[in-house]
């Protein structure tokens, strides 16, 4: 039966419905809203007075119904019809009779800097794409049960955020504790750590505090870190992990830091209380129940146990909620895009360890890329500064050795000239993390050797 057949078959019925049960207010083909890869939304025109109360209480009744007429209409139809109330403008959602996965090659995967293309939203007016801007969507959680299209919705967000950023700017550290669907990005040259137990991601979210406490202390931010997590729950088991992690939610978004998450169970008492009330956006999918729609969307009524189809997400931004589709993408073509993306961003870069504690694989990090002269002369005075110009050309310079002879002078030369204080008193962790980009107790013993001459003060 044609789509359209369809869709007059079923605006009939739910107008026949509404006025056997006294509801003013209809529904008609201009007003209706097909897409293909989701549902068909029947918009609603309600006479003056009449409330949307008196359409909730039908529900049930207008999906058994909807459902045994698309059984006696669509031949081998053996699926649901359960109606979803969409609010703004008011509307009947139903499930697509049979959807067409969105597909990845429909999306334009050049977006800007920090930007992770999701998927697509629809309204009256078109559809628009939907991205998460680490600028702005601080931390996202994502909610589904299994089958649902949350791991394919985070390969998505993945890919394109690493597509359109450089190493440079951005580094990843990924926790996959199922050893799934986050595997193939361990190619990826701006995956720093990937952590596939309980123990390396618990010294995953160690490091990721660690440079939190850091930043807070220098408050400088030489590139984003973005923590990926897959599946969440499971680290309900650590409670200090939890708790480092609700820290990270709580003060991260100012330093540079954020967070995407997934999970099958968004429960305070799988992911802990603050960590559920941390995230800046949500997506929400399929979930199981009432409960569990309210707990992922933070909001009652928002019908997120409704959706049916993998792939279908309810965006919680604030108070603003809209229904979305995810791209869909396979594993085969995750794995060829990571190809591309290394050998767009490799050029000049090698693989670096970074020990950041037990547990972990190593990562890519830039190479050291030839030394910098010219890091400028001391003025004349003894209590002038240093003018200092050429050192951000080469440090950090985030590689596992000691500094060279060139590299020495000019940290020395750096610290004479202040660039290493915090409210006035030199700080070690400062000038470490300016010289490595990270911390650890060699690269502590290295600096500290090379300012063995040079008068810091206490």
């Amino acid at each position: 039966m044609e789509i359209e057949k369809l869709v007059m078959a079923e605006i009939s019925l739910i107008n026949r419905m509404l006025a056997a049960h006294q509801v003013q207010a209809f529904t008609s083909k201009k007003r209706t809203m097909v897409v293909d890869s989701s549902f068909i939304a029947y918009g609603l025109k309600l006479a003056p007075g009449e409330t949307v109360t008196k359409i909730e209480r039908i529900q049930r009744e207008l999906s058994n119904e909807l459902a045994r007429q698309r059984v006696r209409l669509l031949a081998g139809y053996n699926g649901h019809a359960v109606v979803r109330l969409r609010d703004y403008p008011l509307a009947i959602e139903v499930p697509h009779p049979a959807p067409v996965p969105l597909d990845w090659r429909a999306a334009s995967l050049r977006m800007g800097r920090f930007v992770a293309l999701i998927g697509r939203s629809y309204d009256y007016t078109g559809m628009r794409d939907e991205y998460l801007d680490l600028e702005r969507h601080y931390h996202t959680l994502v909610a589904a049960m299994s089958g649902g299209g949350k791991s394919t919705l985070m390969r998505m967000a993945l890919l394109t955020v690493t597509r359109n950023t450089s190493p440079n700017d951005l580094h990843v550290m990924l926790i996959d504790l199922k050893n799934d669907d986050l595997v193939p990005f361990r190619q990826a040259p701006h995956v720093v750590h990937y952590a596939g137990s309980i123990m390396a991601a618990t010294s995953a979210i160690d490091y990721v505090h660690q440079v939190k406490e850091e930043r807070i202390e220098t408050q400088e931010k030489p590139w984003r870190l973005l923590l990926v997590i897959d599946e969440l729950a499971e680290l309900g088991v650590n409670r200090e992990a939890l708790r480092q992690l609700g820290s990270i939610l709580s003060t991260g978004r100012s330093l540079g830091i954020n967070v995407w998450a997934g999970t099958q169970y968004p429960t305070a008492a799988t992911i802990g209380s603050v960590v559920n009330s941390s995230f800046t956006t949500r997506l929400v999918g399929m979930v199981d129940g009432k409960q569990a729609a309210a707990t992922a969307t933070k909001r009652a009524g928002s019908g997120a146990e409704l959706l049916q189809t993998p792939g279908d997400f309810l965006r919680v931004d604030g108070v603003e909620l809209r229904r979305m589709k995810a791209y869909n993408i396979a594993l085969d073509d995750t794995e060829r895009l990571i190809v591309q993306i290394a050998r767009r961003w490799r050029s000049g870069y090698e693989r670096q360890p970074l020990q950041v504690g037990s547990g972990y694989e190593t990562g890519y990090e830039p190479p050291i890329t030839g030394y910098v002269t010219g890091y400028g002369e001391r003025t004349s005075g003894d209590n002038e500064r240093a003018t200092i110009t050429g050192y951000h050309n080469h440090f950090p310079i985030r590689a596992g050795r000691p500094l060279t002879h060139m590299e020495r002078q000019a940290v020395r030369r750096l610290a004479e000239a202040g660039k290493f204080e915090h409210r006035g008193q030199f700080s070690l962790n400062r000038a470490v993390l300016f010289v490595y980009g990270s911390k650890s107790p060699e690269r502590l013993a290295w600096v500290r050797e090379a300012l063995e001459q040079v008068d810091v003060g206490e």
